[in-house]
């Protein structure tokens, strides 16, 4: 590590209450960022320009690659890193990164994007955020109400992808439609009792996704503002699917079909 910053620092020390801030859902958005954990998820975010800078406890070859990206690695302590990290068993490498600035209005769709409404377990939240980026999303957009995405919960469950498709999050359902339709977008929404059949549609015009919280589903409005509601064929014995689950579903239909 850089011999400027070798002495290790201290759970109490500023660099790290900073970061420690960060774990915090008010602390990430008066700040407008986010802490990330582990050598996975910083290498995406390093890779990715989302990184400011970097706490670890030992040298490693994420540290030799932020370094060379020239970003400052400050070397911390076992209490440091305890503080930092929300899980049980600490990863002993963090990094202040940046939340995107992203305007809703400004984003087009050239293929299909997902949009979250009211999503509320983390896992689910980053799983989607990960399958999005695997299948070519344009982007992913939480609506009010969604589990935090940048919560240190969801930015493991994406295993990087965070930093690989533009997500943008706090969007309102009346936002939401504005630019639905001041963009003439097509959108989808997935609902138990759709009119019509995942398997019947033509996914290769730009188009959306719309996915509705776990228990409730999407609201009314919704469902009755979007261009079609869409069901998944499966067994008449299966109530419904994990929400995750169907987006993959969803978006790996809308990425062979543009495929072709």
């Amino acid at each position: 590590m850089s011999s400027l910053h070798a002495d290790p620092l201290g759970p109490h020390s500023d660099v790290v209450s900073t970061a420690r801030f960060l774990l915090d859902a008010k602390g990430r958005r008066t700040s407008r960022k986010f802490l990330v954990e582990g050598p996975q998820n910083i290498l995406s975010a390093v890779e990715n320009g989302l990184a400011n800078y970097i706490l670890a406890l030992d040298d490693s070859e994420v540290v030799e690659f932020a370094q060379k990206s020239r970003l400052k690695v400050y070397r911390i302590n076992e209490a440091a890193s305890k503080s930092l990290s929300d899980t049980k068993t600490p990863q002993g490498i963090y990094a202040v990164c940046e939340m995107p600035d992203l305007n809703l209005m400004e984003m087009k769709v050239k293929r299909f994007s997902i949009v979250l409404d009211r999503i509320s377990d983390p896992g689910n939240v980053g799983t989607i955020i990960r399958t999005a980026a695997a299948f070519g999303a344009d982007s992913v957009i939480a609506l009010a109400g969604t589990a935090d995405v940048w919560s240190g919960k969801v930015v493991r469950s994406t295993a990087g992808a965070f930093a690989q498709v533009p997500i943008i999050s706090g969007v309102t359902e009346e936002e939401l439609l504005t630019w639905t339709t001041k963009n003439g977008i097509n959108s989808l929404a997935l609902d138990g009792n759709g009119s019509t059949l995942m398997n019947s549609l033509d996914l290769q015009a730009p188009h959306i996704w719309l996915v509705g919280n776990e228990a409730g589903g999407l609201t009314d409005n919704l469902i009755h503002s979007a261009t079609t509601s869409i069901k998944i064929p499966m067994m008449a014995n299966v109530e419904s699917l994990n929400a995750a689950m169907a987006v993959g579903i969803c978006a790996f239909a809308s990425f062979t079909a543009q495929d072709k």
